[in-house]
């Protein structure tokens, strides 16, 4: 019967001589980044429509990505929420950049959780990356609560 490793195990105890563990990986602390968007703040800023972008929150150089969790009170019929990241804030930089996924109408109070392999094992970020919801499908409502907690893990 043969044996294997796991990435990590491999490389600190699958060679000679055993090497140091990736610490933003091994033993590396989860921290989490919350945000939250109402449908009237996003009125106020004239935001809401398909194609929109609505800048979230920042994964720090150096972190490696966990997931994306959320949930809004309200059901968010026809719209589709696109989630994706890129190294500059500015929309028309992100819209292009790289996607963790998308849901289809929400549903109220319903947690909803993106974690895509992908990024979890591409590695550590080696810039800082925002993070940013598109939208399509449907406007978003002019009231509603949407609470959203980026997940990461860094070295200690």
């Amino acid at each position: 019967m043969a044996n294997g490793y796991s990435t990590q195990a491999l490389a600190a105890w699958g060679t000679t001589p055993p090497q140091m563990v990736d610490g933003g990986v091994t033993n590396a602390e989860r921290r989490t980044t919350t945000a939250v968007i109402t449908g009237a703040s996003l009125v106020s800023q004239g935001v809401g429509a398909i194609g929109d972008t609505i800048l979230v929150g920042k994964l720090p150089m150096g972190s490696q990505f966990v997931d994306i969790q959320f949930q809004s009170d309200t059901v968010l019929t026809g719209a589709t929420l696109a989630w994706g990241y890129g190294t500059t804030q500015l929309p028309a930089s992100i819209v292009s950049s790289t996607t963790f996924g998308s849901q289809a109408a929400p549903a109220a109070n319903t947690l909803y959780t993106l974690r895509p392999v992908a990024q979890r094992v591409a590695g550590q970020l080696t810039a800082d990356q925002f993070v940013f919801i598109t939208i399509s499908g449907a406007a978003l409502p002019s009231s509603f609560n949407l609470e959203i907690a980026i997940n990461y893990q860094m070295a200690n």
